[in-house]
């Protein structure tokens, strides 16, 4: 110890330590100064600080809007899974179904997209033709259609455009596009809109709505 704190009241030995006044008094100082700091005000603990962090942005907004029966298509140039290029001009004259879904090869997406693909012989009788439509990539699509063996062309809108003019997503933010399907008339016009979706009787649903073959039992 050092000459000028021997004796000091405040050091003392505990076991085989010595723990001179000197070396705690700092720490004796910060606390009493701490002691003295005014209380935090309402509101400005860790909790708070997370309340105050934005919610992460839902999918859906109610800022998309859906259209509605006798609303004309709005236009589209897409690639399809085969990098094939499709628009709504090359559908005129011709009635089709448009299915916006999430995402490519998950389990609903699947489920849908399989329905549509056992009842697309159904379709075609009735001279319907199916598109399904997402943000995926040709690539990814491509796959989609290969797994599942689809015998229909499935539309990349990967920069969003054509799903936010269907009211399928609000804005370019949209992580995904809503499960939102529409029959498009011969006419370029909405015949039928579907925004509450049961992906396991879907295509059925469409199907027999449009005057076609109920499904087998």
């Amino acid at each position: 110890m050092h000459p000028a704190f021997s004796g000091f009241p405040g050091a003392r030995t505990i076991g085989a330590w010595l723990v001179p006044a000197a070396t705690a008094a700092p720490a004796l100082l910060a606390l009493l100064v701490a002691a003295q700091q005014p209380a935090p005000p309402p509101g400005a603990g860790p909790e708070s600080r997370a309340a105050s962090r934005p919610a992460e942005r839902p999918n859906k907004s109610e800022k998309s809007t859906v259209l509605k029966v006798g609303d004309a298509a709005p236009d589209f140039r897409l690639l399809d899974h085969t990098g094939k290029e499709r628009s709504l001009e090359q559908m005129k004259g011709k009635r089709f179904v448009l299915w916006f879904y999430p995402k490519a090869d998950t389990k609903g997406c699947t489920m849908e997209g399989c329905g549509f693909r056992d009842r697309n012989a159904d379709f075609l009788k009735l001279g319907v033709e199916i598109l399904g439509i997402s943000f995926d990539t040709p690539k990814d699509n491509a796959a989609f259609v290969k797994k599942f063996e689809f015998p229909y062309a499935l539309l990349c809108d990967t920069d969003k455009k054509v799903s936010i003019a269907y009211g399928a997503a609000a804005d370019e933010k949209a992580a995904w596009p809503n499960r939102i399907t529409y029959v498009i008339g011969a006419d370029g016009k909405i015949e039928k809109v579907y925004e509450k979706v049961d992906v396991k009787i879907h295509a059925n649903e469409i199907l027999e709505q449009l005057g076609g073959a109920k499904a087998p039992k």
